[in-house]
Parts: structure tokens; sequence; C-alpha cells
């Protein structure tokens, strides 16, 4: 007698304006005024499963929609990648201005030889993958770009096969700056425009302040958790909120 098969069960997620899954981090776009951004708010969130949460803003700071942040180049002494393919030449001792070229241009990288910088175009990988020895060089390779993003810690999705872990909840900040005037310079001075969100009711809420976190190392914290599996498989990356 044959044994019964199983019963597969294959879910569909439908997407809706409100809130976007990445993962286990769930991620919520909200648009507060230029006096908000500036002064601070607070933020009224209805969570997935009914709770609202009150989100207030550190004191003093002021909130943009997104923030970069740059990490620690990479430095292979004895090393170089694609030698003789300069996409430009310096001849300088300041490896900051060096480094800042490459930033301006978008290069991932350059060789420093004898006093002389040679700026490699190659992306970031590919300057990894195929560094080679090179006695008296040093490769300099930019670090990979953080996304920066405000987020409420712990309060995303359950983890795959570990429940108890969560991920987060990235809020994405639009400032509405439909209230300014043409005359920007006085709008900014006497900031007239009115709060967005108002908690009258805060004895109901549950009460939290936004955190910055890096959503490309949230992905991969996950994916090591879950084994590489993050259960939105074919799904693109979130896109990052709009600049001010």
């Amino acid at each position: 007698v044959c044994g019964g098969g199983d019963v597969v069960f294959v879910l569909q997620e439908i997407e809706q304006k409100t809130w976007h899954r990445q993962g286990c981090n769930l991620f919520i776009q909200q648009s507060i005024s230029l006096r908000e951004a500036l002064l601070g708010c607070e933020l009224v969130i209805e969570h997935l499963d009914g709770r609202r949460l009150l989100v207030r803003s550190k004191p003093g700071a002021i909130l943009a929609p997104k923030c970069n942040g740059e990490g620690t180049w990479s430095r292979f002494d004895d090393s170089d990648a694609f030698p003789g393919q300069d996409a430009g030449t310096a001849k300088t001792g300041d490896l900051e201005s060096c480094k800042e070229i490459c930033r301006r241009h978008g290069w991932a990288g350059f060789t420093y030889w004898e006093d002389k910088a040679y700026f490699r175009a190659q992306d970031r990988s590919m300057l990894l993958k195929h560094r080679r020895a090179s006695r008296g060089s040093i490769l300099f390779v930019r670090p990979q770009a953080k996304q920066m993003q405000h987020a409420l810690l712990g309060y995303g999705m359950p983890q795959l096969g570990k429940p108890w872990l969560r991920g987060h909840l990235f809020v994405h900040l639009k400032v509405d700056l439909t209230d300014v005037g043409e005359k920007v310079a006085a709008a900014l001075q006497a900031l007239p425009s009115p709060a967005l969100h108002t908690s009258e009711d805060a004895e109901e809420l549950e009460e939290f302040a936004l955190s910055d976190v890096d959503v490309s190392e949230s992905q991969r914290q996950n994916q090591r958790l879950t084994g590489g599996f993050d259960g939105d498989q074919g799904h693109e990356e979130a896109s990052p909120c709009p600049a001010m």
C-alpha cells in the first residue's frame, strides 16, 4: 500500500499600497510636514495585528527620508586589480583626496603605486574578485553603500523557522511640501505648516522611538538566520524613500 502524498499550500501575497514586505522586514510610508521634519513629530501607526503604535522622533533630531553612511574602505597591500585599465590617474600623496575623487565619479576604488593613484571604474565586486598580487602596489576598494532607514526594531514579521525572532518595521518618511509657498526662505523661517499627526488618545497607544538601521545589513542577517531563504524569492529590493 502506497503512503499518502503531501498537501502543498502555495500562498500568493497580495500587494497593497500601505504595507510592503521584504523577507521578514516590513516597510510603510508616512507623510510628514516640513515643520515635523525639522522640529520632530509623532506618528500613529496601526500595525497589521491591530495594535496602534505611537512613534515619537528623538528630541532635537531632524528627520530625513533617508540618511546614507559610508563604512571603512578595504585596503590590500601588494595587490592590484585590472592593471592598465585606468579610468584616470592622479599624482598625489593625499589618499583622502583620491577617495573623494572616487565618490565624485562613482568609481569603486584605486591602486596606489609610487605616489600615484590609478583609478578603477569596475564595480566593487569585480575589483575584489580580480584582485591579484602586485608588489609595492596598494589596492583601495570603496565600501558598500549603506541604506539607512528609520525603523522600529523587532516589529516586522516572524522569521522563518524562528517565530520568536522578528524583523524590523521600516518607516519611510515623505516630507509633504505642498504647504510651502513660493518664498521658500520665508516659509522656512515662519514654519507655517501644521502637524499632520496628533496623539490625543496617547494613553491607548504603545510608544516607541525611531532607530536608524541599515536595510541591506538587516536583510543579510535575516538570510543568515534562515539559511539563505527569506520567504520572498523573486521580489525586488525595497526602493528607498524619496529624497527631500
